[in-house]
């Protein structure tokens, strides 16, 4: 497994944590096209179902209840069973819909497997189990941002081992002025050539397209996200950096999360030392993209969204400075939060009080290590969530 579900904390846990696997599942199942008509919330019975609204394989669209239940943190890793889904046709019925989804963080149990299976005549149904999810969000780059969100210490393992695969390409590459190409050298040096080429492609056509388009086209940047070395991420960022200087034209959240995943997708990884200043201008790269998009977003779109994505840019590279003993990095981030307070402040309005409240809280929640975002209080909950209550 590469995905650690345990990094979700156990429902019963108390704090903001105990509703992590609940908010998972729902942008689990949004990215996989559903519109959500009732989100998860908690009351005096517990957590209450989700109902979504979709479809599968070009079906028909229905009413889906979603089922969440994580069991990761038992001993035996144990199964969903029956008794853990009483009534589901009764539920699914009175809540009118029309079909079942689980996602689980374990498995479904035989015998519930086979009471939906006697149920198929009735009711739609699909279980999301841990492998399945695993395999919907790792073998698909643009739902990375699912991965460091949620499971911040299996994707940092995760592009551990590919930023090593890459580093043993890079030094491959050095070796090349004293020895003879081999054809794997070859195919690599002409493979790289040829992204920097469609990049090129790629980029003219994202900065001629509206910004609905735009979301779609720079999505096509994962592909190579497992083909990077230390010349395709100068390229990407370049990429990126052009992307984050219009945020002020009207950004929009699924081009300020594409930004952020493809930073960490493509952010390079090597113990040479001789890469260290190649990295440290790679990062600085991506400190001066999260000031433009959380300054821009701030000052001329008010995008609370796009700033939060730009923040956690921030928390990053930060974090890429502790891992990789780089206090360069460290200190341009905090350099960089204080130029971003002084210059939003110097506006002097009263309406940027909540964005340099979100501003602190993120700064505060640099140091920890993780992706997610920090918790928000009432008033940024209900600024930035108004129909997630």
């Amino acid at each position: 497994m590469i995905i650690d579900f345990k990094e979700i904390p156990a429902g019963n846990t108390g704090g903001d944590g105990q509703d992590q696997f609940e908010l998972f599942a729902r942008d689990f199942i949004e990215e996989l096209g559903f519109n959500i008509i009732q989100h998860p919330s908690r009351g005096a019975d517990g957590n209450k179902d989700m109902i979504v609204y979709g479809n599968f394989n070009n079906q028909k669209k229905i009413n889906w209840l979603v089922s969440c239940k994580h069991n990761a943190h038992s001993k035996t890793f144990s199964s969903v069973t029956e008794r853990n889904e009483i009534n589901i046709l009764d539920r699914i019925k009175s809540n009118d819909c029309q079909g079942f989804i689980g996602i689980y963080s374990t498995i479904a149990s035989s015998a519930l497997s086979e009471r939906l299976l006697k149920l198929r005549n009735e009711i739609e149904s699909e279980i999301f189990d841990h492998r399945r999810i695993e395999k919907l969000i790792v073998h698909y780059p643009e739902r990375h941002y699912l991965f460091w969100r949620y499971f911040t210490s299996s994707f940092d393992k995760y592009k551990h081992y590919l930023n090593y695969k890459a580093t043993y390409d890079m030094t491959a590459d050095k070796k090349q002025s004293t020895t003879p190409l081999t054809e794997e050298d070859i195919l690599r040096i002409n493979k790289t050539a040829i992204i920097i080429i469609e990049l090129e492609k790629i980029k003219e056509r994202y900065f001629n397209a509206n910004w609905d388009e735009r979301g779609n086209i720079i999505r096509e940047l994962y592909k190579y996200s497992d083909h990077t070395n230390l010349k395709v991420a100068e390229h990407i960022f370049a990429f990126l950096s052009d992307a984050a200087e219009q945020t002020r034209g009207g950004m929009t959240q699924n081009v300020a999360i594409s930004i952020f995943s493809l930073t960490i997708s493509f952010f390079p990884y090597s113990e040479d030392e001789k890469d260290r200043d190649k990295i440290v201008e790679l990062a600085t790269q991506c400190v001066n993209n999260a000031y433009s998009m959380v300054y821009d977003a701030s000052i001329y779109i008010k995008d609370y969204n796009v700033i939060m994505y730009g923040l956690t840019i921030l928390k990053y590279i930060y974090m890429k400075g502790n891992q990789q003993n780089l206090p360069v990095l460290i200190l341009k981030v905090d350099s960089i939060y204080s130029d971003i307070e002084k210059d939003i402040q110097s506006r002097g309005r009263n309406d940027f009080v909540d964005i340099l409240d979100l501003i602190q809280l993120f700064k505060a929640d640099r140091k920890k290590g993780t992706l997610k975002f920090p918790p928000l209080t009432v008033q940024l909950h209900k600024l930035i969530y108004p129909n997630k209550q």
